[in-house]
């Protein structure tokens, strides 16, 4: 009787590469750890980050301190470091005692328990091991590195080396944004929800990107519904469905916007708005003049992130709607998108509980991640810029979100 074994130990690698599909095959047993707090005792795995229900985070945690381009602070965030239990919040210090009593209690679960006996796969990562201040110094430079400077990099061999998690340059830019997450069905009502808005961005002649979220008064915005439609009728139809007033969709007015079959036209057509993001000649935010009164009754000028109600032409030619124009705003995208990166860090924008191995999903992931901020230098003036960029080109998503925060702007959640 012949009996062989094969035993691989690894860091992590690229997602999907042989040694992943292998553990994955296991029953991918995780380490997990006790709770030290004496009223919960719950285990849990210890994963870098992820959501509670109520959308707070829970993990490696520390208070946020940044600089005034967006990088972190460092040394302040160093200050304030613990492990926060996903269950009870409690939050745990490092240091010999915390790792000693999760080394001694710990033990592995299977999250792949249909898994063929002959197969068994084992993780665990830095956390219970390393120093966190060696960790947190080494992730909150790296992230600065990706966000800043535009070289993922070093976040890749973070996760890599110190999480022991597969990664590569795609898996980053799917999973750059941790979305706050809540456990809700999208069916039902949402009590807090003042304003639901549908935003389109048209791929292509016939193909569509659509997604549809309500927002509360105080910014806080839900998930309710995205996907990918082949006509305007379709859309129409998917808006009825939502229950969204056909002022309160929105279409990227970039491409295809005349003729019948053009973006002003169907605006005209249902009852929907054009828009336009802009940004001037650095790729940076720009602001548009808009006429009003002050406070003393005297007419003033002042500015806003976007311009004042315009009209397109579809140049439909003769017919039952020929001589309508389409409303038209035109925005700039740069803030709408910093919107969106604060809204996304501070938990206010909201997506539902999900299976993530979903293909949708997975897309959905990639192209909110597919945009991000990169250096540019001003040829002319030398100046130093962070200007929003997507290299892949499969942003669609990420442009709907642009015009969800220009409809939040205009209803006045964000106040200018």
């Amino acid at each position: 009787l012949r009996i062989s074994k094969l035993l691989i130990i690894s860091q992590g690698g690229d997602e999907e590469d042989e040694t992943d599909m292998e553990f994955r095959a296991g029953d991918r047993a995780e380490w997990m750890v006790e709770c030290r707090h004496p009223d919960c005792r719950s285990y849990f795995d210890l994963r870098w980050s992820g959501y509670r229900d109520d959308g707070s985070m829970w993990g490696m945690r520390w208070d946020q301190h940044k600089h005034d381009n967006g990088e972190w602070d460092v040394g302040k965030c160093l200050e304030s470091i613990r492990y926060e239990c996903p269950h009870c919040g409690h939050p745990h210090i490092d240091g010999n005692p915390t790792k000693e009593a999760w080394n001694r209690s710990g033990k592995y679960e299977s999250l792949n328990p249909s898994a063929p006996a002959s197969r068994r796969s084992y993780h665990w990562n830095n956390i219970i091991s390393a120093w966190w201040v060696d960790m947190v110094e080494e992730y909150l430079t790296a992230v600065n590195e990706h966000e800043i400077r535009g070289n993922p990099h070093p976040l890749i061999k973070f996760y890599q080396k110190q999480l022991a998690e597969p990664k590569s340059e795609f898996g980053l830019m799917s999973t750059a944004s941790q979305f706050a997450r809540v456990d809700y069905d999208v069916r039902s009502e949402w009590e807090d929800e003042a304003y639901r808005f549908m935003t389109i961005d048209r791929q292509a002649e016939n193909v569509y990107w659509w997604m549809i979220r309500g927002w509360s008064a105080d910014g806080e915005t839900r998930r309710i519904a995205f996907g990918k439609a082949y006509s305007e009728s379709e859309l129409e139809e998917i808006r009825i469905a939502k229950s969204v007033r056909p002022n309160r969709t929105m279409i990227d007015s970039g491409k295809w916007t005349k003729g019948d079959a053009g973006v002003y036209a169907t605006c005209v057509r249902y009852g929907w708005v054009a828009t336009k993001g802009v940004a001037d000649a650095g790729g940076t935010e720009t602001t548009f003049w808009h006429a009003t009164k002050g406070n003393d009754g005297k007419p003033q000028r002042i500015q806003r992130s976007y311009a004042p109600l315009a009209y397109g032409d579809p140049e439909r030619g003769k017919g039952k709607l020929s001589g309508r124009k389409a409303p038209l705003i035109r925005f700039s995208a740069p803030t709408m998108k910093d919107r969106i990166s604060s809204l996304i860090d501070s938990g206010k924008w909201i997506e539902p509980q999900v299976d993530q191995r979903d293909p949708w999903e997975k897309e959905y992931a990639v192209q909110m991640n597919s945009s991000f901020k990169r250096k540019y230098v001003d040829k002319r003036t030398f100046r130093e810029q962070r200007v929003w960029v997507c290299p892949s080109g499969n942003d669609h998503l990420h442009d709907c979100a642009a015009m969800q925060a220009l409809a939040a702007t205009l209803v006045g959640i964000f106040r200018e």
